[in-house]
């Protein structure tokens, strides 16, 4: 009787685990979107991301940036217009950033962790930290001859007196005052493999920027940076509150080992998150491994991939044995499919596989969303 009931225990616990077991596979099937509900809501999420970037250009702050790098000439990503003209999304993107990097030091861009090749074979001509002189005096926009006229050099920060907008250009004030202080930099000499030759440019590590328009504060930026004696950052740290928005960034490790992370808010909203960790090659020239997430909302792409070897490889599927990355759609805690390389007419393209292993390369998907 005994051995009855013990028999009935165990087929009874059986059944339980073996339940337990097929729910879990069910959930994880659950977990992967249908390759036509990918295809849908990756095309939703990027339309998403569009309108969200829309917004954020339309502040006070990210207008008067963009038009004040139409009356500086400014050009991004080979994109340049007039006074006036209207806004171009792929100019819109870290317009401040890439306008201080240009006029505040001499015409160079600044070099972020891993915003330039040439960072990793730089050579540091003077680590001595200096708040030079040069860089200082304050800028009026003169309306006759379309520039920037120096008035004074009597001061200790970088100042520009501009329009904030058309409606101001058209009746010549300058409601917009862009101000950039505590600014520090350091000399390195770059390699030039075009041209076989060592050029000096010029790194911020300390910033603090604020924007005015109509004598209110729209925007406040603080930025620091160590590098070490080959140029390359150790370390960065940046604040940024653009009302209703903020973004904070850090970078630190040591020896081969770095953490990078960034977040953007709408409020208390997060629009971007970004937390990777970072390794470099034994010579610190490449990058070897880069492993975690980013999210620009409701978007994620998640795993690792490794540059370095990737470099090295000869055909598609070396490249695609290193690279392990998936793609969520947040909202909804589905997996949209995996990153993976492709060949078209000759080009590497990274393309999104779906669960059915069709496939579209990404960037038919972003150019379509966005020429629309």
């Amino acid at each position: 009787m005994k051995n009855v009931k013990s028999r009935k225990w165990f087929i009874l616990f059986t059944a339980l685990v073996l339940l337990i077991m097929s729910s879990c596979d069910l959930l994880n099937m659950d977990k992967q979107l249908t390759a036509e509900d990918a295809k849908m809501e990756i095309r939703a999420a990027g339309e998403d991301i569009m309108y969200t970037m829309s917004e954020m250009m339309e502040t006070p702050a990210m207008s008067s940036l963009l038009f004040f790098s139409e009356l500086m000439e400014i050009e991004f990503d080979g994109l340049k217009s007039a006074p006036g003209e209207n806004a171009v999304p792929g100019r819109q993107q870290s317009a401040f950033l890439r306008f201080l990097s240009q006029k505040s030091t001499g015409g160079q861009a600044m070099m972020l962790p891993g915003a330039s090749r040439v960072m990793r074979v730089a050579r540091a001509l003077n680590t001595q930290k200096s708040s030079q002189n040069e860089n200082y005096g304050v800028y009026n926009y003169n309306f006759a001859t379309e520039a920037f006229d120096l008035v004074n050099t009597s001061v200790n920060y970088l100042e520009y007196n501009f329009p904030a907008n058309e409606q101001a250009y058209n009746s010549q004030q300058r409601n917009a005052k862009l101000r950039v202080s505590n600014l520090e930099i350091i000399v390195v000499e770059v390699y030039d493999e075009d041209w076989d030759e060592y050029d000096e440019q010029e790194i911020p590590v300390s910033m603090d920027v604020t924007l005015r328009v109509d004598n209110q504060v729209v925007m406040e930026m603080e930025y620091r940076a160590t590098v070490n004696d080959q140029g390359m950052p150790t370390s960065v740290s940046m604040s940024l509150d653009m009302t209703p928005y903020s973004m904070t960034m850090t970078h630190n490790g040591s020896n081969r080992d770095y953490t990078t992370k960034a977040k953007l808010k709408r409020n208390n909203t997060d629009l971007l998150n970004i937390d990777m960790r970072l390794r470099y090659t034994a010579d610190q020239e490449e990058v070897e491994k880069a492993e975690g997430s980013i999210t620009v909302h409701p978007l994620q792409f998640k795993g690792n991939i490794k540059p370095y070897s990737i470099g090295l490889c000869e055909n598609i599927t070396c490249m695609n044995n290193n690279i392990d990355m998936e793609v969520f759609q947040t909202e909804l805690d589905k997996k949209i499919g995996d990153l993976e390389f492709r060949e078209y007419e000759g080009d590497i393209q990274p393309v999104i596989v779906y669960e059915d292993d069709s496939f579209e390369y990404l960037n038919w998907i972003f150019e379509d969303i966005f020429d629309e």
